[in-house]
């Protein structure tokens, strides 16, 4: 068993090695969203299966896929294929691989959640747009290049033009992790500003490309928002300025929860 990612080991020069050695077996690509199956079979590509897709629309979803974990098991076993044309199908992928290149704007994160923006200024869209900016409207990128019935490269590259156009944004779908923390004061601090542990800053930083806020609770206490910044040697604490504290009546001492959120 041969095993990897897609990250070191790119899906073109992946296939090149095996399809040269015309090993016989099942490529699997564990995709977190979008579990993903490749056979090769004397030195050809004979199946691709993506979720629910197969053949071509597979092929499509998988050269869009990054950053993957990877395995290849030896075997035989009978398959039914769904991919023609021997070379032909490796000049396929290529291109497709280079066409989801070209999308700059839309994560190769696929479970990202897509939202649309607060309306500013008008944009007239065509009914074809119209309707996938609606469907998409809090789902994951995944679930919307596997569920609108659309090629997937099709659905990516309307995706691409509606982020383009300021009408969607993609969020990290980001798990809750709820951080007990001891609040002190710190002058000097401008109103609206924590500071927490630089560590734990550059936790979940890369976690939320377009910023973030975090939210504080005491118990039984309003959930309280703020911009957020870093200090060294500050763990297990969070810092506010005197106003802040006074105003949301908050004492030095006193251990509240706090979460990160986009923002």
């Amino acid at each position: 068993m041969l095993r990897g990612n897609l990250k070191e080991f790119p899906l073109l020069n992946l296939l090149q090695t095996l399809l040269g050695s015309k090993r016989d077996g099942e490529l699997y690509l564990e995709h977190p969203q979008i579990p993903a199956q490749l056979s090769l079979r004397q030195g050809r590509l004979v199946s691709a299966e993506a979720g629910k897709r197969i053949g071509d629309e597979a092929l499509e979803l998988i050269a869009g896929m990054r950053y993957v974990p990877f395995r290849f098991e030896d075997g035989q076993a009978p398959v039914e294929e769904n991919l023609f044309g021997g070379l032909a199908v490796q000049q396929r992928l290529a291109q497709l691989i280079e066409d989801w290149q070209q999308l700059e704007l839309l994560s190769s994160d696929w479970s990202e959640v897509l939202q649309l923006k607060p309306r500013g200024k008008q944009i007239q869209l065509s009914h074809d747009l119209l309707k996938l900016a609606s469907l998409s409207n809090g789902q994951s990128i995944a679930t919307i290049l596997l569920g609108t019935g659309m090629p997937p490269l099709e659905v990516a590259r309307k995706l691409e033009r509606l982020l383009e156009l300021g009408v969607l944004e993609a969020r990290p779908q980001v798990q809750i992790v709820r951080h007990k923390l001891i609040v002190l004061p710190l002058y000097g601090t401008p109103q609206g500003v924590a500071f927490v542990d630089e560590k734990l800053y550059r936790e979940w930083s890369p976690k939320f490309r377009a910023g973030f806020r975090l939210l504080l609770q005491a118990r039984n206490g309003p959930i309280l928002s703020f911009q957020v910044l870093p200090r060294p040697n500050f763990a297990g604490r969070v810092g506010l300025c005197d106003p802040d504290l006074r105003r949301h009546r908050l004492a030095r001492g006193l251990e509240v929860e706090a979460w990160f959120t986009p923002g």
